[in-house]
């Protein structure tokens, strides 16, 4: 028969790979950007520098 602070002990590890699980989901699905993070980044500057 298992003890309750081995039931709460296996609770509580549960809560929290299912805590570290829901974190990393959420993280990966934010990534994926609408919109690029620079769209003037791939157009030539619109000034010389060099002069």
């Amino acid at each position: 028969m298992l003890s309750i602070l081995e039931i709460a002990g296996c609770s509580f590890v549960g809560f929290l790979y299912f805590a570290i699980l829901a974190t990393a989901v959420t993280r990966k699905t934010r990534r994926r950007p609408t919109q690029p993070a620079h769209p003037e980044a791939g157009s030539p500057p619109d000034f010389d520098r060099a002069a």
